[in-house]
């Protein structure tokens, strides 16, 4: 068994815009244990969603060699890595995408209700979990009654609900003031201790980075 949550290797990725190809990942590679935590800057348009995208297997990598908790994702059929996105992988946004419909414990049962638990057990999980991130007196508030940063802190909570073993996160503090943007993080950082979680997080702030267990510059498509 390898001691590595993930393993990747030489990884390419582009795409085809207007004709023409862009490389934007040019044999990256990378490596986290599991409970480790792991900061990628860069310049804006660098390729670091992108290399959040590929890591969480919603993008294809052209190649190279990419293992995840042991199982080689690029031999991978998509059945195996969509049950793999739903069962290892939580992904948090700079923009937490709520459904404005739904209340803040029906936004954090969603994932649950998508692998057949029961309602009830989602419901108990879900309430759970918001206590976790300090928002157990603001269940039933819908997305346009919480602020930006409980907003984002319903977004961890549905993003760990399932208790994945890797998290993605992408500028996750990026709309946030910095008083806010420090305790969104706090709580993200705390509850990925807890669960022992990996972590990969993109960021431009510098600060927050230092933060974390491991920096890597992402420049000219590889971690530097």
């Amino acid at each position: 068994m390898s001691e590595f949550l993930l393993n990747a290797r030489n990884l390419h990725k582009s795409y085809v815009r207007a004709d023409i190809k862009v490389s934007v990942l040019k044999g990256l590679s990378l490596q986290l244990k599991a409970g480790e935590s792991l900061a990628v800057t860069g310049a804006s348009g660098v390729g670091k969603s992108t290399l959040l995208h590929c890591l969480g297997l919603l993008d294809e990598i052209d190649s190279g060699e990419f293992f995840l908790d042991d199982r080689d994702m690029m031999c991978s059929a998509e059945k195996e890595r969509a049950k793999i996105r739903q069962e290892k992988l939580g992904f948090v946004f700079q923009f937490h995408y709520l459904m404005a419909e739904l209340s803040a414990i029906e936004n954090v049962m969603l994932p649950l209700l998508l692998v057949a638990r029961t309602e009830a057990e989602a419901c108990s999980r879900a309430k759970l979990w918001l206590e976790k991130v300090g928002l157990g007196e603001r269940l039933m508030h819908r997305p346009s009654q919480l602020s930006g940063g409980e907003q984002q802190r319903v977004s961890i909570a549905r993003a760990l609900v399932r208790e994945p073993k890797l998290i993605l996160a992408d500028e996750p503090t990026g709309n946030l003031d910095t008083h806010t943007a420090q305790s969104v993080f706090q709580i993200l950082m705390d509850r990925c201790r807890e669960l022992g979680a990996g972590l990969v997080m993109a960021t431009h702030n510098l600060e927050l980075s230092s933060k974390l267990d491991r920096h890597l510059n992402l420049q000219e498509g590889v971690l530097k």
